[in-house]
């Protein structure tokens, strides 16, 4: 290791003539409120939309190809049980799914591109590729339309895509951004600020130019985040035609000011551009979000060598202030990792010849939290070349910024397109993880996982898939990120917003989005979430002595995954010790008692939905 920061500083010295040659330039623009718009009086919707089919998106025959020569290079995957050994590992006990329910109904958006953001008083507003809705917690419908009905007034042409959703704690408020364009004439960056807590009341509509330097570019996948007074947008500039590589021009910086947008008046905003290391830009840069609440002034951004198939290098950006303040400037650093990422495989799906796309391996969320920043991104597990989560941990980030990383895998599934919240307190960094799963034998769908600052947790289904994802008829597009967001003000809660697949009509399968409420073990009094016992079980024997096996023996009324836990007294968790498929009639689950201490224990089967069962046993 020591060797190898030796190397890298090396380099990175070498370069230093260049590096200072860049020239990070900023831009000042101001933009009038163009309409109003309130989606509860959105009528005659025909949600109509028109999506690439290539990836990333929007792409080419070209940037496909470019990206699947990268991606023939990674090793044949390696499937295989995890060893018992492994599964007697300390693990921090796994969330749980207390709310679950479908969101924006599968219209023609191609991926999914879901994203969502919940307000303190519970109105949840999910975004994908075509359409806005917005949903109360237990799932009702208040309000919907599509991306080109909610622009309507704006009178701009060409194809909606890309949307994504924040809510401002501070202010009680949302703000909205998606994309129209994807030509140097019609590229344009749609901007929304909500008047109220009320996301299905007025908006304040804005349109930023897709072409802002005039330099023939346009604008394509934004990525948001706030601080207390400002709005970051940050953009890929594109230049016509091309593949992705190629064409790629640079990643520029949109900074607003946040209050003028929410009440309408003129928006003052600064664009920074030239953004560069070793003289080359610097892509996909995502600005961190606040963790248990929004900071300010300074915003932080990361970004990687997104399509090498294995680096450790973190770029590491610092804007230093407000844009009226003369002395904010844009600082560029890097980091390197104690663990490497890599460009992710295709994902398989049970029918082989239906592949899941994963793009790159750009960090796709973060969080600032008591001076660290978590962050993810996809990845290739490089012990068996599954699709996998690389995690980041920045320690001392204001001071003396240090990175630890690892890998979240399976030795079974695969992951992609992962989403971080901080679900921890003033005293503990840690965080939920949500993200996208899939496997040869398993249907797409969704699921978290915890982090205790040092370790995850198991994995858990939010929902498992019904059927394959099959669209496009092959390599089919699986999305370009998740939803996520931390409640505010309840310590270890958060919202969710991913993809499965579900039957479709004709020959083809559809996405589906699917929104959770999902809660980290053990705070604001709720332990473990419970439905009505829905069938009888019985355990023998009882009591048993550790050298014995126990059984508990149930019926089922139909087929379900269901995870069966055991729990002492307390309501602590002592061992997750399967989650598989259950059949349809009667089932008989064993194990062996040897491990466990004297006492009083009880045996729970879950499903996504709540507790089905538990029983409790006795060990002599």
């Amino acid at each position: 290791m020591k060797i190898r920061l030796l190397l890298s500083t090396l380099c990175i010295a070498l370069l230093s003539p260049s590096l200072k040659a860049q020239e990070i330039t900023s831009t000042n623009f101001t933009f009038s409120k163009q309409g109003t718009v309130a989606i509860n009086e959105v009528t005659d919707d025909y949600y109509q939309g028109l999506f690439s089919l290539e990836a990333p998106m929007p792409g080419s025959h070209s940037a496909k190809a470019h990206l699947a020569a990268i991606k023939q290079h990674i090793p044949a995957k390696i499937y295989r049980k995890t060893p018992a050994s492994a599964n007697k590992k300390a693990k921090p006990l796994h969330p749980f799914i207390l709310r679950n329910f479908q969101g924006n109904p599968y219209k023609n958006g191609v991926p999914m591109d879901n994203s969502m953001a919940i307000s303190k008083d519970g109105k949840v507003i999910s975004v994908i590729n075509n359409s806005i809705f917005i949903y109360d917690t237990e799932g009702t419908k208040l309000s919907s339309s599509s991306l080109a009905a909610f622009a309507d007034t704006l009178k701009i042409v060409g194809r909606k895509f890309d949307p994504r959703v924040i809510y401002d704690p501070d202010q009680d408020r949302f703000i909205l951004t998606y994309l129209a364009g994807s030509t140097i004439a019609q590229s344009m960056i749609i901007l929304a600020f909500s008047q109220t807590n009320d996301p299905a009341g007025d908006w304040n509509l804005y349109s930023l130019p897709g072409n802002p330097l005039n330099d023939e570019s346009w604008s394509d996948y934004p990525m948001i985040s706030i601080t207390k007074d400002e709005f970051f947008l940050t953009m890929n500039l594109l230049k016509e035609g091309g593949s992705w590589q190629t064409s790629f021009k640079q990643t520029v910086i949109w900074q607003v000011n946040k209050k003028e947008g929410y009440d309408g008046d003129d928006i003052k905003s600064k664009l920074w551009s030239g953004i560069n290391f070793g003289n080359k830009p610097i892509r996909n840069l995502h600005p961190v979000k606040g963790g248990s609440a929004i900071y300010g002034p300074n915003m932080y951004f990361l970004s990687n060598r997104n399509f090498d198939l294995k680096n450790d290098t973190i770029f590491f950006l610092e804007l230093t202030g407000k844009q009226d303040d003369v002395n904010t400037k844009l600082n560029i650093d890097f980091l390197l990792s104690d663990s490497t990422y890599g460009v992710p495989p295709l994902v398989n799906q049970p029918q082989e010849r239906y592949y899941l796309q994963t793009n790159d391996a750009r960090v796709l969320d973060a969080f600032l939290e008591n001076d660290q920043i978590l962050f993810t991104s996809n990845s290739v597990n490089f012990s068996n070349n599954l699709g996998s989560i690389f995690f980041g941990h920045i320690s001392t980030v204001s001071t003396n910024p240090s990175l630890k990383a690892q890998v979240y895998h399976s030795d079974t599934l695969e992951f992609g397109y992962p989403g971080i919240a901080f679900t921890g307190d003033k005293d503990n960094m840690n965080a939920i993880i949500c993200m996208n799963h899939a496997s040869k034998d398993v249907y797409p769908g969704c699921g978290v996982t915890y982090y205790d600052g040092n370790t995850f947790s198991d994995f858990v289904v939010a929902k498992e898939g019904t059927d394959i994802i099959k669209v496009l008829g092959g390599s089919e597009r699986w999305g370009d990120y998740i939803g996520m967001q931390p409640v505010y003000g309840e310590i270890g809660k958060c919202w969710m917003a991913g993809t499965f697949g579900k039957p479709g009509s004709g020959l083809n399968t559809e996405y589906g989005t699917w929104i959770s409420e999902i809660q980290k073990y053990g705070y604001n009094n709720i332990e473990v979430p419970t439905v009505e016992k829905q069938t009888p079980a019985s355990v023998y024997p009882n009591p048993v002595n550790p050298y014995q096996w126990v059984n508990l023996e149930f019926e089922m009324e139909e087929a379900e995954v269901l995870s069966y836990s055991i729990f002492d007294m307390n309501g602590k968790e002592v061992q997750l010790l399967m989650r598989d498929k259950t059949k349809k009639g009667r089932n008989l689950f064993t194990f062996d008692a040897s491990p466990l201490e004297a006492g009083t224990y009880i045996i729970k089967a879950s499903s996504t939905q709540g507790t089905l069962f538990t029983e409790q046993f006795v060990v002599q």
